[in-house]
């Protein structure tokens, strides 16, 4: 019930601002007129719709946000289909349809030219892929909506990220990190300079990582920190935030250049794509500079080969990698209907290959009222750590095979994506059966383990 009137008072809080909104939707198309041709194109395009329809869709997005977020979405998206429209959330990871918002293909037209106008897209193009973004108030706090839209062979697609204000960062200590990996990422971020990486698939929270290291350092008023991201995604006091111009020619690489220039302690590149990118990072760390960064790749040990893809001499990272954590987002089970259960026997014979121990205990979520069923309630950073050590140094530098890095990265006290996932199972916290929706097949069995040499 406690829900229930949760949802109600943010519906309402939509209705009372989706007139307002419309004001000013109209309002930026006005103003938009007087720029240019383009922007002329754009409100012609707009205004082609009857008022009352641009009402009822402004109000029908503002109505979708809010009970999204109620839901506690991280996503939206709207799809075109060959004979309807979905609207889908993402809860935890899972989509599934939003239920009460019958879509039809012409109304999806609407929605898509307002949530365009909303993000600053061009409303005229439709052949290619854009971005956006804008902010909305709900419940008294402040979101950023990040809008991407998708030409498809049936029409434009969008999906809208639902991100709080910075304000709402996490700490450190409410990620999930292990006790250990806790401790170090505290003392790397305080360490003079150095390379440190977080990686993993998108979507697996790297960005978030990061933001709760930079919230920390933001009250050290002894340090200069800059960020360089694509977009600025969360608002954060105490950091100077640059965002990418690519219509400008102002990349990743072009930005490090510049802000090295302006006595940085701390640098935050939003990612490395590319061989001048990564070598700018690298030249950084060098220098003096702490340089926090993601790559896109499977785990931690992948991460050093990608630097030597991307053609970064082995002295060179070697010399300057402190650390490396991968990760994944795994649903937390309700707290609310948690229980034992027995181990799930498809997954236990590719975890387990030689017998389940005696002592392994795992949980389940029953479904309950507060997580609508599902029987999970949120998500938690399954973190993979890797040390860079003395002894790992020296393999990276000697230009080393996979499986030999792999090797050193055991023997300096990796603790794995595995390892850390059995003890969240253990402990109640993540259900033994989604290991495989995170963990990729090939290290879901322990290194020796019925034959795996790895």
């Amino acid at each position: 019930m406690d829900r229930l009137r949760d949802l109600i008072g943010f519906l309402k809080d939509a209705a009372d601002v989706a007139e307002e909104r419309l004001e000013a939707v109209l309002e930026d198309h006005t103003s938009a007129k007087l720029d240019a041709d383009r922007a002329t194109s754009r409100s012609e395009d707009l205004l082609e719709h009857d008022p009352a329809e641009l009402a009822e869709s402004v109000a029908a997005v503002e109505a979708i946000i809010v009970e999204a977020l109620a839901a506690r979405a991280s996503d939206v998206h709207f799809e075109n289909e060959q004979n309807r429209v979905r609207v889908r959330i993402r809860v935890d990871g899972d989509l599934r349809v939003l239920p009460g918002h019958e879509v039809d293909k012409r109304q999806l037209d609407r929605i898509v030219r307002v949530l365009k106008v909303k993000s600053g897209m061009d409303i005229s193009e439709h052949r290619r892929a854009q971005g956006g973004q804008f902010d909305t108030l709900v419940g008294g706090k402040k979101w950023f909506v990040r809008a991407q839209s998708q030409p498809t062979v049936r029409g434009e697609n969008v999906i809208l990220r639902l991100l709080p204000d910075g304000s709402a960062l996490q700490s450190i200590s409410s990620l999930g990190f292990s006790e250990f990996a806790e401790v170090r990422y505290r003392r790397l971020l305080a360490n003079p300079g150095g390379l440190i990486l977080v990686v993993g698939p998108t979507g697996s929270g790297k960005t978030t990582t990061l933001y709760s290291g930079l919230k920390e350092l933001a009250v050290d008023e002894s340090r200069k920190v800059i960020s360089i991201e694509d977009p600025v995604e969360f608002g954060c006091e105490g950091i100077q935030q640059v965002e990418v111009m690519r219509e400008a020619n102002f990349s990743f690489a072009d930005a490090m250049r510049a802000f090295v220039r302006q006595d940085p302690d701390v640098i935050l590149l939003g990612e490395i794509r590319d061989s001048e990118t990564a070598l700018e990072a690298i030249r950084a760390s060098q220098t003096g500079h702490l340089v926090l960064s993601t790559l896109h790749c499977n785990d931690a040990v992948d991460a050093v080969q990608r630097l030597l893809d991307l053609g970064m001499h082995a002295n060179s990272i070697s010399s300057e990698l402190l650390a490396v954590f991968a990760q994944r987002l795994a649903k937390r089970i309700c707290e609310d209907c948690r229980e034992a259960c027995e181990p799930n026997e498809a997954v236990a014979e590719e975890v387990f290959p030689d017998g389940v121990p005696e002592d392994f205990e795992c949980f389940r979520g029953r479904g309950c009222e507060s997580c609508d069923g599902t029987g999970y309630y949120g998500r938690i950073a399954v973190v993979e750590y890797l040390p860079v050590d003395p002894q790992l140094r020296n393999v990276i530098a000697q230009g080393s095979t996979l499986e030999d890095l792999r090797a050193a990265a055991r023997a300096s006290g990796i603790v794995s994506l595995r390892e850390r996932s059995l003890e969240l199972v253990k402990n109640g916290t993540i259900a033994f059966e989604s290991l495989p929706r995170f963990i990729p097949i090939d290290r879901l069995v322990a290194p020796g383990a019925n034959g795996n040499r790895d």
